[in-house]
């Protein structure tokens, strides 16, 4: 290569230098993608789990709403049996039967 002319040189240092270059734009490129399929990894089992969470959440509150209705329901018997209780002790008091 020392018999090569400086502008052959030059010229074989350019065509090395754009090959380092593509090169590394190459694995640059790779690099990315594999990033983006981490993240991508990583987004999808974040959303499994907040899938997940919600379906949980879910039955929580289908569990709250029966045991309200259960205890609506139980209230309202015992302020039945309250109103009942007052009318029978106000009609004792009146000496009304009832």
């Amino acid at each position: 290569m020392s018999d090569a002319k400086p502008s052959d040189q030059r010229r074989q240092q350019r065509e090395q230098d754009k090959h380092d270059g593509r090169n590394r734009r190459a694995e640059l490129l790779v690099t990315k993608q594999e990033q983006a399929k981490a993240r991508q990894d990583v987004l999808e089992v974040r959303q499994a789990e907040l899938e997940k969470t919600a379906l949980d959440l879910g039955r929580r509150v289908a569990q709250l709403e029966k045991a309200f209705v259960e205890l609506s329901k139980r209230v309202a018997q015992t302020e039945g049996a309250q109103a009942s209780a007052a009318q029978a002790a106000v009609a004792a008091a009146a000496g009304t039967p009832t």
